[in-house]
């Protein structure tokens, strides 16, 4: 003990505390004074009382950072603390483990789910159901054609279209739309526009520039709507354009697009690079079009006849030999899976060194919102106007008679029949 309590006074001494706080802390911790007395007179060379007064026994002072010497109680309470501080401490290291296994866990399953879920497989699986239940849309097509028409010259044609389609309505389906063409090819004639709106048993038409209709002035039907319906009795003998087999037809076509989606005459190339669309991101990809499910397809959809499908497509292969590139651009909003977007692309080689080739972009807005497609109220029926029109041919072609040279009032008289119109 005497060894211990000498080299605590040298080392407090060393590190500068002074000798009334040594001596006060000796007290407390249950030394007599004669003991501190004898001991610090060892150690120091002088006698207790001839150093530095004590200060009042079990006063516990510390200055500043100068350690105390605990009791054994007070070392073994403060091992107990320590010891229950690193159990803690282990707890606390093993909750810490498990919550960041628990989160690098579920991050890493929400991960790898999102993964699977955005693989093209899936969500084209989710775009094709929602594909099905879509009832109404808005959508604008542009088409830009190039076609050579001779080995030295290619024309180029532009369509753009603005329609609204609903297939919910109580009254069956209604469609409308705005179609111009231009071409600078044609500057005489273009642009041409026509508008329309179709229900289940009518067909309105509406020309923006008939005065550019290239065969007759048609001035007079400007921004008239012509209503062309499907009884055969409006129309003296045949329906001369077939209108009512041709609405008949359109029916059923919305369940026909969702049922042909189902297996689109496409092949899956590559995902692309994502884009925004009216400000959404969005799924996109490259698909190759397979040609012949294509014609099935649109033959389903159109509900065209073996000969009508043959017939276009002979026009596709007049027009485009030899396809290089049949191409389907699809963007699909994330979130939603409806259709954004998509582009088809036709090349194939022209006359001369010329390619042919069709775009169509056509975007989709306003996806399943409620529609509004009213039928035109102020209308002239289709019989009336050609009516009217075959009243004007007739006179144009007595006033182009009986103004020609080769007629001699004196000598003949004027033909009879059917004048052919060149």
């Amino acid at each position: 003990m005497d060894f211990n309590v000498k080299e605590y006074i040298l080392k407090s001494r060393e590190d500068g505390i002074s000798d009334n706080v040594i001596k006060t802390t000796l007290l407390n911790l249950g030394h007599s004074r004669a003991e501190v007395e004898a001991i610090y007179q060892q150690v120091v060379g002088v006698k207790a009382n001839e150093s530095e007064n004590y200060f009042t026994p079990t006063t516990n002072i510390q200055f500043g950072n100068q350690p105390l010497v605990p009791s054994a109680e007070e070392v073994a309470k403060k091992e107990e603390q320590t010891e229950q501080t690193k159990q803690k401490n282990k707890k606390m290291l093993l909750v810490v483990a498990f919550v960041a296994l628990l989160l690098a866990g579920s991050g890493g399953g929400f991960a790898y789910y999102n993964y699977v879920q955005n693989l093209p497989a899936n969500v084209l699986k989710k775009f094709n159901l929602v594909v099905s239940t879509i009832f109404s849309f808005r959508n604008t097509v542009k088409i830009t054609a190039l076609i050579s028409v001779e080995a030295t010259k290619q024309i180029k044609l532009n369509a753009d279209f603005k329609g609204s389609f609903d297939f919910s309505t109580s009254t069956g389906p209604r469609t409308s739309g705005d179609f111009t063409i231009s071409s600078q090819d044609f500057a005489k004639f273009s642009p041409i526009g026509l508008s329309f709106v179709s229900t289940n048993k009518n067909i309105y038409l509406r020309s923006w520039d008939f005065s550019k209709f290239p065969f007759m002035d048609l001035s007079g039907l400007n921004g008239v709507w012509i209503k062309a319906g499907i009884d055969p009795g409006e129309y003296e003998g045949d329906d001369p354009f077939d209108i009512a087999s041709n609405i008949e037809r359109t029916e059923g076509v919305g369940d026909r697009f969702k049922e042909g989606m189902q297996n689109p005459p496409v092949k899956f190339v590559k995902e692309l690079s994502s884009e925004a669309i009216n400000n959404i991101s969005t799924y996109h990809y490259l698909f190759e079009i397979d040609q012949v499910k294509a014609e099935e397809f649109i033959g389903n959809i159109g509900n065209l006849t073996l000969e009508e499908i043959e017939t276009a497509k002979e026009a596709t292969e007049s027009s485009y030999p030899n396809i290089a590139t049949s191409t389907l651009e699809l963007w699909i909003y994330k979130g939603s899976y409806l259709p954004a977007k998509f582009t088809i692309l036709l090349e194939g080689r022209g006359a001369g060194e010329f390619t042919d080739s069709i775009k169509i972009d056509h975007i989709f807005s306003d996806t399943n919102t409620v529609l509004t497609i009213p039928e035109p109220s102020n209308f002239k029926n289709l019989p009336e106007v050609l009516k009217e029109l075959s009243d004007k041919i007739n006179v144009n072609i007595n006033e182009s008679i009986s103004s020609s040279s080769i007629i001699n009032s004196s000598t003949s008289t004027a033909p009879t029949g059917t004048i052919p119109i060149r």
